[in-house]
């Protein structure tokens, strides 16, 4: 039989997310479009991934239960911004692969934004630290060389500005430098792979988001993701 035919392999782990998605949000006030957004998400996820087949080996149960954390989170992969990762990893060689619910520094601004905070992150190159002026912990003046730049690769990093504003209006700006960030790294189970390989600027502001809350500056409940 021709392969022409067969749908391409995204297609079919959507479908499967999909069939696993109707039953885990049977009593989802609208289980048939929730269900349809996860399937969508994972499917994109999946094209977004550098090894989609790492994907689709990961194991049933583990699927399912990043997809009743994406409907209760209400959180989803896929797409140029999203607010999740899907990092598949195994517990030790040879096991199948486990699917991992990762929330990206979008999903935590999301989460604080349901509490009437906003919570937003600079990315500092080291040639802009010249332009950086602290106290105590808080940024009182930042003045890079070229706004227009991005930080794109770690080795350029040298801190993430986190700038928060409150229900009430007030807004402070504080610096989380890269050493307490790669502190934060080297627990992480995914140190030398997954998104902290791929996207090693967007999970340093992750971090940095969740070192915030962790001096209380930010009073937010996060999942572990170490």
């Amino acid at each position: 039989m021709s392969n022409e035919n067969q749908p391409a392999p995204a297609a079919i782990f959507r479908r499967q997310v999909e069939a696993a998605a109707k039953s885990i949000l049977a009593h989802h006030p609208r289980a048939t479009e929730a269900a349809a957004r996860v399937g969508l998400a994972f499917a994109a996820a999946a094209r977004a991934a550098r090894d989609p087949s790492a994907l689709y080996g990961c194991t049933p149960q583990s699927v399912a239960a990043c997809i009743a954390q994406c409907a209760l989170a209400d959180l989803y992969p896929g797409g140029h911004a999203p607010s999740v990762y899907l990092v598949p990893q195994s517990a030790r060689r040879g096991e199948p692969a486990e699917l991992q619910w990762r929330l990206t520094h979008r999903g935590m601004a999301a989460i604080a934004a349901r509490s009437g905070w906003s919570v937003h992150t600079v990315p500092v190159s080291r040639a802009d630290l010249p332009g950086l002026r602290l106290d105590c912990g808080e940024v009182e003046a930042f003045a890079p060389a070229d706004p227009s730049a991005a930080v794109t690769a770690w080795d350029d990093l040298a801190g993430v500005i986190v700038v928060l504003r409150s229900p009430a209006g007030q807004r402070v700006r504080l610096w989380v430098s890269v050493a307490t960030i790669a502190g934060r790294r080297r627990v992480s189970r995914m140190a030398d792979g997954g998104p902290w390989n791929a996207w090693p600027v967007q999970m340093a502001q992750g971090a940095a988001i969740r070192e915030i809350v962790a001096r209380g500056a930010l009073p937010l409940e996060l999942p572990d993701d170490t």
